[in-house]
């Protein structure tokens, strides 16, 4: 399925290593360590709608005798006359004059639509090693760009559900078939970021920083049932913590 972006909440951990570089600028390694969990489901998806009409017709058929030179009452049913001499009436029709005529009896429509349900389940964990470099403003602003490599390992549970209902001259729908599966797996992706970050320091051990990161990753891709799915995790995201230097 086709999952549109969503909203996700991540906790998540940095440890920096700053080597001072003079004249307000530092750089270093850094660590960041988070986790995100990720559900997304869409229920009443349609991709079946038929609608057939049955006819049913009585069919009564008409057929023309030749009885020229006959004196017969024309009344129907005709039960013969005593006393009269005369040919048999022909026991075959006259060519070509059987007519038909159809009768409308009954007429159902019948109706055919299917329901899906599908969900994801998807729990990542992702590690990134990178370097930053920063500069301090008035010993208590600063800020910082970084860049790494990122390791995301990814578990995920998928599952699809689906029913075919008929639907007879507007009556209640009925489930004339149903089907159901589940697949899970684990992936490890691959990827790199680049963060910005800006933090104001209240003394000499604690700070706060608010910081703008773009990660780009592998996509996610896998298939339950009928349904496959294509998840893509690369991105943008804001992130607020305190910090803690020693």
């Amino acid at each position: 399925w086709d999952k549109g972006a969503e909203q996700v909440s991540a906790p998540y951990l940095k440890l920096r290593y700053e080597g001072d570089l003079g004249n307000g600028w530092s750089a270093g390694p850094s660590v960041y360590v988070s986790f995100a969990r990720i559900n997304g489901n869409r229920r009443g998806l349609n991709t079946v709608s038929a609608t057939e009409q049955m006819d049913t017709f009585d069919i009564s058929a008409t057929d023309v005798y030749d009885i020229s030179g006959l004196d017969l009452p024309r009344e129907v049913p005709y039960t013969g006359a005593p006393n009269i001499v005369a040919p048999l009436v022909p026991n075959q029709p006259i060519a070509d004059s059987r007519v038909f005529t159809p009768t409308l009896r009954t007429s159902d429509i019948a109706l055919w639509n299917d329901t899906i349900n599908e969900s994801l389940d998807l729990d990542t964990w992702s590690i990134a090693f990178g370097a930053e470099a920063s500069y301090r403003f008035d010993n208590q602003f600063y800020a910082s760009l970084g860049a790494g490599l990122a390791l995301n390992a990814a578990s995920w549970k998928a599952s699809r559900s689906a029913q075919l209902l008929q639907q007879i001259n507007n009556g209640a729908p009925v489930v004339i078939d149903s089907s159901s599966a589940d697949n899970l797996g684990s992936s490890i992706l691959w990827g790199f970021y680049l963060q910005a970050s800006a933090g104001y320091r209240f003394n000499e051990n604690w700070s706060l920083e608010v910081s703008l990161r773009h990660d780009h990753t592998e996509d996610l891709s896998g298939t339950v049932g009928n349904s496959s799915f294509d998840v893509d995790l690369s991105g943008f995201s804001a992130g607020m913590g305190f910090g803690y230097s020693f």
